[in-house]
């Protein structure tokens, strides 16, 4: 029932959308408006039953509305409680010095991905990979360069990720283990949104080296 009202809400709001500006694609949605039906409703929806709001990648709009979005999320958990509704907000974003109220709670998952980014490197150079077959890595170079991809990722998987491929393109391209690794300490530790760009560009730095 109370979907159905909230619903009902929406409509209405569309509706008068449509007879102010007509075609949708006129349509200016303010992000305050926005904000102010989406705390209605999640209140509304809230009381007869707990519900939960899981908010991913906060940080793919830039660190300012990282900040705005957080600071939102977390006056709206405020909101809830003391309009007597029950939520659980679980939030995805960068490391920004964001503060909030104690209530929350923080997961950190680079802090557990190290275990799995070495079973990941383990996987990718396997005996039938690429980087495997051509250079036969010994077992004292494959520890060295899974902790070297391990510490330098600082538990960002996608940066392991990356990493393990430029070994492998490169090993493709006959750059020696040693030149790999000297290319892949031009890469910033941190992910970053140039992350893919460092990595290309390393690449692509080793490729004019060692044709030279």
């Amino acid at each position: 029932k109370s979907s159905t009202e909230i619903r009902t809400r929406i409509r209405a709001l569309v509706r008068e959308k449509d007879e102010e500006f007509g075609s949708s694609r006129n349509w200016t949605w303010h992000p305050d408006e926005l904000q102010r039906l989406f705390t209605e409703s999640t209140i509304h929806v809230s009381k007869p039953r707990l519900i939960a709001i899981f908010v991913d990648a906060l940080d793919e709009g830039g660190r300012d509305v990282a900040r705005n979005l957080a600071k939102f999320f977390h006056e709206l958990d405020l909101a809830v409680v003391e309009a007597g509704g029950a939520a659980k907000l679980c939030i995805s974003c960068r490391h920004y010095p964001i503060f909030f109220h104690d209530t929350h709670l923080d997961i950190y998952v680079e802090l557990e991905n190290h275990d799995d980014i070495a079973l990941y490197f383990e996987d990718g150079l396997n005996p039938k990979s690429p980087i495997e077959s051509a250079q036969a890595l010994s077992n004292e170079a494959r520890k060295m360069l899974r902790t070297e991809i391990r510490d330098r990722a600082l538990g960002i998987f996608q940066w392991a990720c990356l990493a393990i491929g430029l070994f492998q393109d490169a090993d493709l391209n006959g750059q020696i283990v040693g030149h790999i690794r000297n290319q892949l300490k031009l890469v910033p530790p941190r992910l970053e949104r140039s992350s893919q760009t460092h990595f290309d560009e390393a690449l692509c730095h080793g490729f004019t080296q060692t044709s030279k």
